[in-house]
């Protein structure tokens, strides 16, 4: 017999669910909770009916309980149990008889988070890393969703410690096995569980210590001091001061980043008119330019990814990660972090990013080599809240978009300093208002527009932008009609809708300008004519 208690309540009895209606609503699910948790003793029907009813008990309370009772028994009954015996009442009290080996998930992650910690004590990270596992995907869960009492918050509040310690033991675990990459993310979820709780503070330094980056480590330092300095008006413990002066001692990283190599995808970002955001408020900036990049990070990390913090520019950040899909989506939840955010008035950061994908030059913890140059030159073409992507990282994550989601082609655009241009393309959300999406189209069109002026001579004839989505169905390009002149200077895009954005001309553009071709250059050659005409006439 199994019992869920977390993110739903249900029973389960032979492998199959027994219908909710046989809880009882509301009443009947409080009950079986209450009724569970506490069946090592017995329960005076006065405190059963005030945690059902924790207002006021009404005038028939009495027989509404038993109603209550009565159809907890039925649930029972149909679990295979004996009904009236497993949930006994005596003496004006209720005690639930449940077999010894029921399975109540509160329980189990309890269990489970203890078992990891004596295993971790044993030197066995194994066991333990599968325990706290365990115990965090149970406890991560909501008690009791849609109640609302004394008693199911305080449930709540052992379940959350119970979550607190089960990423405690997973990061620990990480960080015995020597993955110390994968001990930062359940210790960046133990301080956003409880950011006054000075030991995942500590848990995240000496995690980004052991990765290799003391330099964030310190910065996790100072944003845990600013925090109880600014929130509760106290000074970090000694514990944690401890943590921070052995990273001072450290003059090299313990041990050298593990970062990828061969064929990776860069994601860049920086902030768009940041030098004028800094004139207006520098102290406000301080402040936004530290939940920026950390709201980078933590979406970076998040999705495998790692962040390369020394990069020139103050607000520019540079992450590389071993899959084009899990940093396009890094760069979809940037996006959203960075929208959501209650930023101050006037200090909004604009952050313009740019991914590409190829061969990765990495010595000594950092990058270099062409495949970086044009990630950098790409980030430079897009404008603040834009995500902008090469043609080699499109096609990749083409068929991984998430709904809503779809690539807009910029058209070929030439890269300053490269002698190769690229195909352009920027993420668009079909989740917008009218205006909004209007404005989008609009201002992708002045983008594919606005080239240099010897542009024109190369650039693909379909000006505009063409939609790229793992819904459209693809239709033959159009440029495969044109003469080898008019599209070898271009390399053909992926995939091209049977629809172009606002501003692209009609379908019967190209075959116009190509048939006016012809007569543009009779009149071209008549002027010459008479140019010569009108040069030979006095000699003659």
């Amino acid at each position: 017999m199994k019992i869920h208690l977390c993110d739903r309540v249900a029973v389960e009895a032979e492998g199959k669910t027994l219908p909710d209606s046989l809880l009882g609503g509301h009443q009947g699910r409080l009950a079986l909770a209450f009724l569970v948790m506490e069946r090592h003793r017995s329960v005076p029907r006065e405190e059963l009916a005030e945690v059902l009813w924790p207002e006021a008990l009404p005038a028939s309370w009495s027989g509404s309980l038993s109603a209550v009772v009565s159809k907890l028994r039925r649930l029972l009954t149909e679990a295979g149990l004996d009904g009236p015996a497993a949930l006994a009442a005596a003496f004006g009290c209720y005690r639930l008889h449940l077999p010894n080996d029921t399975w109540v998930d509160a329980e189990v992650a309890a269990a489970a988070v203890s078992a990891g910690e004596q295993a971790l004590a044993g030197g066995d990270a194994v066991t333990a890393l599968a325990q706290a596992s365990m115990a965090r995907s149970i406890a991560g869960g909501l008690f009791l969703p849609g109640e609302d009492c004394a008693w199911v918050d305080a449930q709540r509040a052992r379940l959350q410690e119970v979550l607190v310690r089960a990423l405690h033991c997973q990061a620990e675990a990480h960080l015995a096995s020597g993955e110390a990459v994968q001990a930062i993310g359940p210790a960046v979820e133990v301080v956003s569980v409880e950011q006054f709780r000075e030991a995942g503070w500590r848990l995240l330094m000496r995690a980004h210590a052991a990765a290799g980056d003391r330099a964030e480590a310190l910065r996790v330092w100072e944003r845990c001091r600013r925090l109880l300095v600014e929130e509760l008006g106290a000074s970090p413990s000694p514990e944690t001061e401890a943590v921070y002066f052995e990273l001072l001692r450290q003059d090299t990283p313990s041990s050298p980043r593990s970062l990828p190599t061969g064929v990776v995808t860069f994601l860049l970002t920086d902030i768009e008119g940041s030098a004028t955001l800094w004139e207006r408020d520098a102290t406000a900036m301080t402040a936004v330019l530290e939940r920026h990049d950390q709201l980078i990070a933590d979406a970076v990390i998040a999705r495998g990814g790692t962040t390369i913090k020394a990069q020139g520019e103050g607000d520019s950040t540079l992450s590389v990660f071993r899959r084009a899909s899990e940093a396009a989506a890094a760069a979809l939840e940037v996006q959203a972090s960075l929208a959501g955010e209650p930023w101050p008035s006037g200090t909004e950061p604009k952050t313009r990013m740019a991914l590409h994908t190829g061969e990765a030059v990495e010595r000594d913890g950092d990058y270099f080599g062409p495949a970086l140059n044009r990630a950098a030159r790409l980030r430079g073409l897009a404008h603040g809240g834009q995500i902008l992507a090469s043609q080699a990282v499109a096609e990749v994550v083409l068929d991984h978009l998430p709904a809503g989601t779809e690539l807009r082609s910029l058209g070929h655009r030439e890269l300053r300093g490269l002698t190769r241009g690229e195909q352009v393309f920027h993420r668009y959300s079909t989740c917008r208002s009218t205006s909004q999406t209007s404005i989008e189209r609009s201002r992708s069109t002045r983008e594919c527009s606005r080239a240099s002026p010897d542009d024109g001579a190369t650039r693909s004839p379909m000006c505009g932008s063409s939609v790229l989505s793992s819904r459209c169905t693809p239709a033959p390009s159009r440029l495969g009609h044109l003469p080898a002149t008019a599209t070898s200077a271009r390399p053909l895009p992926l995939r091209r809708s049977s629809r172009c954005c606002i501003g692209s001309r009609p379908r019967g553009s190209i075959s116009t300008c190509l048939r006016r071709r012809p007569a543009l250059a009779h009149r071209s050659s008549r002027r010459s004519s008479c140019a010569r005409t009108r040069t030979e006439t006095p000699s003659s």
